[in-house]
């Protein structure tokens, strides 16, 4: 666990003779050996047969060592083990520790303890029972922001920001991406990387998206019957939310609501979607071309890219993350990934946009090498519908 709050994750792969051929580092502390002796041997000598049911056994005790808080503060644990078949011909045994800083010192404790007396045993888990949990100002601000994220009235407190999309070869604006904030109260406003994993975790993002979805779509025909030129909102999806079972049954009825052409709807959906769930993807990615809806692919080049994916999939638009835009002009490497990308997706008959422009010379760079379109504070930071209005004068 990572003081930042994230997470890593210990693995090893076993082939099905039994042999470890792969082992993290996280993993390698557990056994206490060098990696030469770890891989190459076979399980049973580093994990016993019972590990699974002391892996829940470790679940069990985290919730339990949280739960029992000495300040009385409320915390939410989310620790998981994962057991799965890895490629067919492996197993994957994974210990994941899932973004909570409720769990620091119990994941801190359990691998200290795991690497001065060997791997696994019923002590440690009894050991970390002893052990009181304290929590930290961070902790303390996250759990405000679930206590606040479960009263929230989304009517009143989320509002949605507009930023423009420029067309390279036109100048003009031709579209505008549909931004989430939050205005709390109490704490006033708070990051959407702060609030959209809590409401993943709680479901609360369920009713999140959908109201951001019929909003922005309300919106963009509201701007066509006030006289505007015509242009396509994109909107951010969750993957939880893609997941859903009423997922393009909501789609839909957004916009028979709304009564939004769909052609004037972008959804941007992340590529860890499309990798985990090819399968689900394609059906749902037909079923949105089939209603006319626009997909594009968000903050392409940062996750675990997968070219295979993106020929058997109907994909309109691929963004280029800002990781790689903001830092054109000083890093060649950056220059030569975004310039790939561009060429990629134009062969591949898709639009080009990238994301975070805010120089002159970013703004140069990307017209030469033909990208489709920009978005930025080049042009403008995300503003209110009412301001977005004069950008369109």
């Amino acid at each position: 666990m990572q003081e930042d709050g994230s997470y890593e994750t210990g693995y090893v792969e076993v082939d099905q003779n039994g042999r470890i051929t792969a082992c993290t580092d996280e993993m390698i502390e557990c056994f206490n050996l060098p990696y030469d002796q770890v891989v190459g041997a076979n399980i049973s000598e580093h994990v016993p047969v019972e590990c699974y049911s002391i892996f829940k056994e470790f679940v069990h005790s985290a919730d339990e060592l949280v739960s029992n808080s000495t300040d009385n503060t409320r915390i939410s644990s989310l620790p998981s083990v994962q057991v799965a078949t890895f490629q067919s011909s492996y197993l994957k045994v994974s210990f994941k520790f899932l973004r909570k800083q409720s769990m620091h010192r119990t994941v801190m404790a359990m691998f200290t303890y795991q690497k001065n007396k060997g791997l696994m045993g019923s002590e440690r888990i009894k050991l970390l029972r002893k052990e009181p949990f304290h929590s930290t100002p961070k902790l303390t601000l996250q759990n405000k922001y679930r206590k606040y994220l479960e009263q929230a009235n989304i009517e009143k407190e989320f509002v949605i920001h507009y930023q423009p999309q420029i067309d390279l070869a036109s100048g003009e604006i031709v579209g505008m991406e549909a931004l989430l904030r939050w205005n709390q109260p109490t704490l006033g406003v708070i990051s959407p990387t702060q609030f959209i994993p809590l409401a993943e975790e709680t479901g609360h993002i369920h009713a999140l998206s959908e109201w951001v979805l019929e909003q922005a779509c309300r919106q963009n025909k509201q701007f066509q019957e006030d006289g505007y030129q015509e242009l396509k909102v994109a909107v951010n999806i969750s993957t939880v939310f893609l997941q859903n079972d009423h997922f393009i049954e909501c789609v839909q009825r957004v916009l028979d609501q709304t009564q939004l052409d769909p052609r004037f709807l972008e959804l941007e959906l992340t590529e860890s979607f499309f990798i985990q769930n090819v399968g689900e993807a394609t059906d749902k990615l037909n079923q949105l071309r089939a209603m006319g809806v626009r997909v594009a692919l968000d903050d392409f080049g940062k996750g675990y890219s997968s070219l295979h994916y993106l020929k058997h999939l109907s994909i309109d638009t691929l963004k280029i993350d800002r990781e790689f835009v903001k830092e054109l002009s000083q890093n060649r490497y950056d220059r030569y990934i975004s310039t790939t990308i561009i060429n990629l997706a134009h062969h591949l008959n898709m639009n080009v946009v990238a994301e975070g422009v805010e120089t002159v010379e970013q703004l140069e760079f990307l017209k030469s090498k033909s990208c489709n379109g920009i978005q930025g504070y080049l042009f403008s930071r995300p503003v209110l519908a009412a301001d977005f209005v004069k950008l369109l004068a």
